[in-house]
């Protein structure tokens, strides 16, 4: 297989290319505002818990882990609230998040991984990090089953063919906004409702 100038397998970058070239202007607006969106309901859910915004973007993250963004919401909101319903990983990180600080939580107690830590620093404002979840996986090239497993090596691959690509198109957005506008496209492609999973 030929591989990219950044030692990259030129199928991932093509993969992300086409599906970059396949984005409608909607899933550019959509993308763009993706994280924005998502940081003014961390900001809403931090007001009305009295967390801080760290502490919130931590506990958004917790409930990531393999479920959809309207749930994801759900869950953090209710966990905030004294709801502790989630998976045990889950709940172990959210509750880090609360008891120790969300760095710790994020940096220590997190076993997930970097996923959620990227998606945290995403939330929190800092959009350099490529968030890599299933669909992420699943544009850079990867397997299409359906309860595939985002593994270190895949998501380290799968961060590399993105950057390699955001690199080749130089967009005019941040990297969160470049994986957003993938996501939501992808998304549509698959004949997925919506833009918020």
């Amino acid at each position: 297989m030929k591989k990219h100038r950044f030692d990259v397998p030129v199928t991932g970058i093509d993969t992300v290319l086409a599906i970059w070239d396949n984005a409608s202007k909607e899933d550019a607006l959509n993308g763009a505002r993706w994280y924005r969106e998502a940081r003014e309901f961390c900001e809403a859910l931090a007001s009305a818990s009295g967390h801080t915004l760290d502490t919130v973007c931590a506990v958004v993250s917790a409930f990531s882990i393999n479920d959809g963004w309207k749930n994801n919401k759900l869950k953090a909101a209710r966990f905030l609230s004294g709801t502790k319903k989630g998976t045990k990983t889950q709940l172990k990180i959210a509750a880090s998040a609360i008891e120790d600080g969300p760095h710790v939580a994020m940096y220590k107690t997190n076993k997930s991984g970097r996923k959620i830590r990227e998606f945290y620093e995403n939330l929190r404002g800092n959009p350099q990090g490529f968030c890599v979840d299933r669909w992420m996986y699943r544009v850079c090239g990867g397997s299409w089953v359906s309860k595939v497993t985002v593994t270190p090596k895949r998501y380290r691959d799968s961060a590399a063919v993105l950057e390699a690509a955001y690199q080749v198109i130089s967009p005019n957005c941040t990297r969160a906004e470049f994986q957003a506008t993938l996501w939501v496209t992808i998304r549509r492609m698959a004949g997925l409702p919506g833009y918020y999973g």
